[in-house]
């Protein structure tokens, strides 16, 4: 009996190890198929709801209204905006700058920030925008560090060849005194 079971773990491998191994292996394949799966479907769920806030019908009124056309006047100066564009507008840059981030994170793959870089993009060259980041940015910079909303907006700026004012945007977010 105990020759028996010392051969059981010496030597050649018997049949019951060959199927311990093939049944861990087809286990960990199923179990990592299964993952990706599930990976997948919250993926799409997510890109689901962020289109949806995307496509949201108030979202793309002003869009349309307000930033398709440069020549629309929106903002002014030191805060002054049009009657009932400030709330809008900051929510969709800040809808934009939340795109923009997941894209940088890799949560968006390039493919999928497509559907949202014409907007994006459109918004990033309109003069008011433009003017409207840069006096956010002037007025966080002495505000803890973090709290200029629109950074991953502004870095797109930049990627896409914008405005010089998104750099100036990036020194000042970077050289930003921490408050605490």
């Amino acid at each position: 009996m105990n020759s028996q079971i010392l051969q059981c773990g010496s030597g050649d491998p018997n049949w019951v190890e060959i199927a311990t191994l093939i049944c861990l292996v087809v286990g960990g394949l199923f179990a990592w198929w299964q993952w990706r799966k599930s990976q997948k479907a919250v993926h799409i769920e997510n890109m689901r709801q962020l289109l949806n806030e995307f496509k949201d019908g108030e979202t793309q009124k002003f869009f349309y209204r307000y930033l398709k056309n440069p020549a629309t006047r929106i903002y002014d100066t030191s805060f002054n905006f049009e009657v009932g564009v400030e709330g809008p507008l900051d929510r969709l840059l800040t809808l934009y700058s939340t795109v923009c981030y997941m894209f940088e994170c890799g949560v968006i793959e390039r493919r999928e920030f497509a559907f949202f870089s014409y907007q994006i993009h459109k918004a990033l060259l309109n003069s008011q925008i433009v003017r409207y980041l840069e006096d956010m940015a002037l007025k966080s910079q002495t505000a803890i560090r973090g709290s200029y909303p629109f950074l991953p907006l502004v870095r797109e700026g930049v990627r896409m060849g914008g405005d010089l004012a998104y750099r100036r945007i990036l020194n000042l977010q970077s050289s930003k005194k921490r408050g605490y």
